[in-house]
C-alpha cells in the first residue's frame, strides 16, 4: 500500500525522438528496513487509467510480468 504525496504529468520528445507521455507518483510507503518511511516515484504511462486520487490517498500498484505497471487502484 503507498499514500500518495504528489503527481507530475509527463510529456516530453525523448532523444530518439518518440514522444513520452505519462504520469509519475510520488508516493510513501512503510518498510520495515527504513526508519521512517520509503518513499518511490512509480512511473505510470498514459495507456494505464489512474483514479482520482487525492494528496495522501491510499492506493495499490499492480505490474504485469514485464515489471511495468498495469493497474492502479484506489483503496
Amino acid at each position: 500500500m503507498y499514500n500518495l504525496i504528489g503527481i507530475q504529468n509527463v510529456n516530453y520528445t525523448a532523444k530518439s525522438g518518440n514522444q513520452v507521455t505519462g504520469t509519475r507518483l510520488f508516493a510513501t510507503f512503510k518498510d520495515d528496513n527504513v526508519k521512517g518511511l520509503g518513499c518511490e516515484a512509480i512511473w505510470v504511462p498514459n495507456t494505464v487509467d489512474i483514479p482520482k486520487l487525492e494528496a495522501n490517498a491510499a492506493f495499490d500498484v499492480s505490474y504485469n510480468r514485464y515489471g511495468r505497471v498495469s493497474a492502479i487502484i484506489a483503496l
